[in-house]
């Protein structure tokens, strides 16, 4: 009986902390990630839901071993307002990409499952409408240009929020 009073009071602190977050309605900007396998350069925007959630929609290009690819993400993201305007995040997400044709060994499509977690500090929470965040984006791909399995990538944002 006692574990479960201490459960119901950490989920309880828990949802206290989550909800104090303050998430924008919009953001858009540029988000640039180095990866074990890609390096991709991604127009990035945000869609608020609650004060707590979020959407992030990001079109990509990426340059792999002579071959061109685009790419479209799609992450859910709870926020967690840590002090201030800075803050943590994280969520599940999917990617999926085409590569151009050019590259006999890296071409059609291809499509990832995982999430991204990071931080980020918000200077509209007192002052300019501008955001900074660092995140790490791993994913494992199931379909695609042969290299299925684990990637990773660490990336940084600038957007302006709206």
């Amino acid at each position: 009986m006692t574990t479960l009073k201490l459960i119901a009071c950490l989920v309880s602190f828990s949802l206290c902390v989550w909800t104090s977050a303050q998430v924008n309605d919009h953001a858009l900007g540029l988000r640039g990630e180095l990866g074990d396998h890609e390096n991709r350069g991604e127009i990035s925007y945000q869609l608020g839901f609650s004060d707590i959630t979020r959407l992030e929609l990001d079109l990509g290009y990426t340059r792999q071993n002579a071959a061109d690819q685009i790419t479209t993400a799609g992450i859910y993201h709870w926020v967690l307002n840590l002090f201030g305007g800075f803050n943590a995040f994280i969520g599940p997400g999917a990617r999926l990409g085409y590569y151009l044709p050019g590259n006999p060994e890296l071409e059609g499509f291809t499509a990832d499952a995982g999430g991204q977690l990071g931080v980020e500090y918000d200077f509209s929470y007192n002052g300019p409408p501008l955001m900074l965040s660092f995140d790490a984006r791993p994913m494992f791909r199931f379909i695609g240009d042969g290299k299925r399995g684990f990637t990773y990538g660490g990336a940084f944002a600038i957007r302006i929020t709206f």
